[in-house]
């Protein structure tokens, strides 16, 4: 909190670390992981589980190495990635993957299996699976060497592939956290927030604010909330988000006075700082397109028009990958009415977009600073000495990080600035550490539970 009025939280979970890639056979019915939606970067030696089920496939792998002159941890793959709404497999990977052996690109596919409680499988993403499924499996691996064209330009990724240097995997090892804040208000002199109560953790942020309107008049207003932004055009592109629906990525809701608030959402499309909505809507586009869907259904000219435009990369029509490059920003807005000398309590909560780093051991952690945060490099988090002493007596344990990031916004529109602020930390689990070293914040308003 003590950067750029930003509050970000580094979680770090100690245990003796479960594959995240589990094993075992079952007469279950498939699960289709491309459904997912979501991809997350690894490196060949995390897939040393499926390496081992087949020692052709494992053969294969080791002549690649020889020949192109790499090592394991040198090799960058993707594979599927469950969103963080699976409370349980949020995180995971799973078949398919494809890794880059320094243009020679290998493809794995396997039979994925979702299973819960008792063996219950689940075939299809709902929130019935996304809360009870525990364990995945993979079996039947088939797999595939090509050259030219790297396979993770296409489905199920859909997605650009840059290579990346040893100093860019080492600072940016898998997928990126999308910043949240809080409400943002049209100016109003007479009203003042009384209270602000937030609540973080890595499943959910919730929010209270208690307004008192202090005027003598009913005062409306507008009321909106800024969704992150959503850069496709950045390099690998590769941002967690917490749930499948396109319309509402973060499940945004809010409550005025304990009764549900239906907002409006207003979403555009920018490309450097240019308001490029109108020309997506004009040749059937959506704004926030489904990146595993195809679009040959445009005509050549709304095609090439797009690329002259600059809005998506120059790729064939005829495969129908969409590869966008403009930045999706939404918003979600409603009218407010603060009735004259009356409180008025305002409540929303959502997913957070979470950071998973891979797991490792702390002095795989202490040889990089930069994997911390910390260090002549970097200062994005300030780890207290508490929390680097308890990792240091943890050797043989692998630390997985978790980082979500918060926007504190001081709102001018208001009258006077939070008279009562509370924050809350919620580590989830006592095998946990959380480190938080503000300065000139009192303590006794910011709990690490």
């Amino acid at each position: 909190m003590r950067r750029r009025g930003f509050v970000r939280a580094i979680v770090g979970s100690a245990a003796a670390w479960p594959l995240a890639l589990l094993l075992g056979t079952s007469a279950a019915l498939a699960f289709d992981s491309t459904k997912i939606g979501q991809w997350g970067s690894l490196y060949l030696d995390d897939l040393s589980p499926i390496l081992a089920k087949s020692a052709q496939l494992k053969q294969e792998v080791t002549a690649a190495l020889t020949e192109k002159n790499k090592k394991p941890e040198d090799i960058h793959c993707f594979g599927m990635r469950f969103p963080g709404a699976w409370k349980n497999l949020g995180g995971t990977r799973v078949a398919p993957y494809t890794c880059d052996f320094d243009g020679k690109y290998l493809r794995i596919d396997a039979t994925v299996r979702v299973i819960g409680h008792g063996g219950r499988t689940f075939e299809t993403i709902n929130d019935t699976a996304m809360k009870r499924a525990t364990d995945v499996s993979e079996s039947n691996l088939t797999w595939q060497w090509t050259t030219g064209d790297d396979p993770a330009k296409g489905p199920p990724w859909s997605v650009r592939f840059a290579p990346t240097t040893p100093a860019e995997k080492a600072a940016n090892d898998t997928t990126a956290e999308l910043a949240t804040g809080g409400l943002i208000f049209t100016k109003s002199d007479g009203i003042e927030m009384i209270s602000e109560d937030l609540f973080i953790s890595m499943k959910e942020v919730r929010v209270k604010y208690r307004f008192f309107n202090h005027s003598d008049q009913d005062i409306t207003t507008q009321v909106a909330f800024p969704m992150p932004d959503l850069p496709y055009g950045v390099d690998n592109f590769n941002f967690v988000i917490p749930t499948n629906d396109p319309e509402n990525i973060l499940a945004f809701t809010t409550t005025v006075d304990n009764q549900p608030i239906a907002a409006l959402v207003e979403r555009k499309a920018f490309l450097d700082g240019k308001d490029e909505t109108e020309v997506l809507r004009s040749v059937g586009v959506p704004i926030a397109p489904q990146l595993n869907q195809k679009y040959d259904y445009l005509s050549q000219d709304s095609w090439s028009r797009l690329i002259r435009a600059g809005l998506i990369h120059d790729t064939p029509r005829t495969l129908g990958h969409l590869q966008p490059r403009w930045t999706l920003k939404t918003t979600y807005y409603w009218q407010q009415t603060f009735p004259a000398h009356q409180e008025v309590s305002i409540d929303h909560r959502y997913g957070p977009s979470v950071w998973d780093g891979l797991p490792m051991t702390a002095p795989d952690l202490f040889q990089d600073a930069r994997k911390l945060g910390i260090g002549p490099s970097t200062d994005r988090f300030c780890i207290n000495s508490a929390v680097l002493n308890a990792m240091d007596r943890t050797t043989n344990l692998m630390w997985e990080r978790h980082i979500l990031e918060y926007i504190l916004t001081t709102d001018a529109n208001r009258s006077g600035p939070i008279k009562d602020f509370r924050l809350v930390v919620d580590k989830e689990s006592t095998n946990n550490l959380v480190s938080f070293c503000a300065q000139g914040v009192g303590m006794p308003q910011i709990l690490l539970k």
